[in-house]
């Protein structure tokens, strides 16, 4: 079929086994494309279609997206893109997007290895790597309208070379390795970053979200699934007075109780580090 006559705005081939994309440059004027559940390696023949604003190409056997780089100044791939949807692909390292107009990204469950070689993204507000193979968050940076971060299911220890997220809002870390709170938790104090999901990964006890404090419009805090958590509604407390301005946590409701427990807990906590001090002091001084 020749569609360089027809005005198709929206298409969609979802599970038809299509491995090979033939025809489709086409239809210049497609808006929406769904060609999800497919069989799909090679991308080249989209980078026809300037008029597309959403793309959904998950469940396919994408590799990389190289063949979208523009070849010439001018020669602009996808200038009008919102959404770029690759859930459960084949690609192993976040490139750079040059596609100006993108809003939301997702390439949750592929085998994402490194984001190194991404130099972040004027206008992007969502952004999907879940279920990845994430060891290091180097190159996550430079994102200004960033509001949505999900990171959860990788292999991260901390997020250093984290940077540059004005806008954050939700950020998901949950099914990582953290051990510690290593990181630019100060940099994201700027920001205005409501709710974190920290849930599944190795902390052993709250202490380290002390670096939380800094946060001071975070109001919803995962920490389910972490080794610490398994004391209860005392490691609940714990957590409280790591950060006492907290709504919620693991989606329940901050009561009063708690709070008072919380700052029960954090005057003993003082007067035992003061009682410390004086005693080092006097030893010293012996």
């Amino acid at each position: 079929i020749d569609g360089s006559g027809l005005a198709y705005r929206s298409a969609s081939s979802v599970d038809r086994r299509i491995g090979v994309i033939r025809g489709i440059d086409n239809y210049t004027h497609l808006q929406h494309l769904d060609l999800s559940q497919n069989s799909i390696k090679d991308l080249t023949l989209l980078k026809g279609l300037k008029h597309i604003l959403k793309l959904n190409l998950s469940n396919n056997c994408v590799a990389t997206i190289k063949c979208w780089d523009s070849v010439e100044e001018g020669d602009a791939v996808f200038p009008v893109l919102t959404h770029l949807i690759m859930d459960s692909n084949s690609l192993t390292e976040l490139r750079p997007l040059p596609f100006k107009s993108l809003k939301v990204v997702s390439f949750r469950g592929n085998d994402i290895k490194t984001c190194q070689e991404f130099t972040g993204h004027e206008s992007i507000e969502s952004l999907d790597l879940s279920g990845n193979q994430i060891k290091t968050v180097a190159g996550l940076a430079n994102l200004p309208l960033l509001a949505k971060l999900d990171l959860s299911s990788n292999q991260i220890e901390d997020i250093n070379g984290l940077g540059e997220l004005p806008a954050l809002k939700e950020f998901s870390l949950a099914k990582n390795k953290l051990q510690a709170m290593e990181g630019p938790w100060q940099e994201l104090a700027s920001a205005p970053l409501v709710t974190l999901d920290l849930s599944g990964n190795l902390l052993e006890e709250a202490k380290p979200l002390e670096v939380l404090r800094r946060l001071a419009k975070l109001r919803h805090l995962g920490v389910a699934g972490n080794p610490f958590m398994l004391a209860g509604e005392s490691a609940v407390v714990d957590v409280l007075v790591c950060h006492w301005r907290l709504s919620t946590i693991d989606g329940q409701p901050v009561t009063a109780e708690l709070l008072a427990r919380a700052g029960q807990a954090n005057v003993a906590m003082l007067v035992e580090a003061r009682e410390k001090a004086k005693a080092e002091e006097e030893a010293a001084a012996a």
